[in-house]
């Protein structure tokens, strides 16, 4: 081999636990090294549960729009209310991420574990309300 000295993926580790995970190895310009590392992408989960919590929530929006048409077409005791909270659902997930985003600040002030705690509690708020808004039987 004819490659320069340096971290390279790991020939002696074919499977992976984790995609986001590489394994890398040392070669010093001869033989591969006793030296391994793991290089984590660290974003990839985040990014992950952020699009999977935005997909959800955007579904919770459409169902809430259509709640707050079925709420207003029903006649019942406080119906304005009624349309005015199925009209703002969507709001509790963002609401909800800010409020972890801005705990996990105080506690961890590092920028991943903020996100984290923002994505998660961003994607699981999401299902609430998608259960919340979901159309029902009259």
């Amino acid at each position: 081999m004819n490659l320069l000295p340096g971290w390279y993926t790991d020939p002696h580790r074919q499977i992976n636990l984790r995609w986001w995970v590489l394994a890398v190895r040392w070669w010093d310009g001869k033989v591969w090294t006793s030296f391994t590392a793991d290089r984590r992408f660290g974003w990839v989960p985040t990014a992950l549960v952020a699009a999977a919590g935005l997909w959800i929530w955007l579904v919770g929006v459409v169902m809430s729009v259509d709640l707050a048409r079925d709420v207003a077409a029903t006649p019942q005791p406080n119906q304005e209310s009624w349309v005015f909270v199925s009209e703002w659902l969507p709001a509790i997930p963002a609401a909800g991420a800010l409020t972890a985003a801005l705990i996990a600040v105080l506690i961890r002030r590092r920028w991943q574990p903020v996100a984290w705690a923002a994505v998660t509690t961003f994607l699981w708020l999401s299902v609430a309300i998608a259960v919340v808004a979901v159309p029902k039987a009259p």
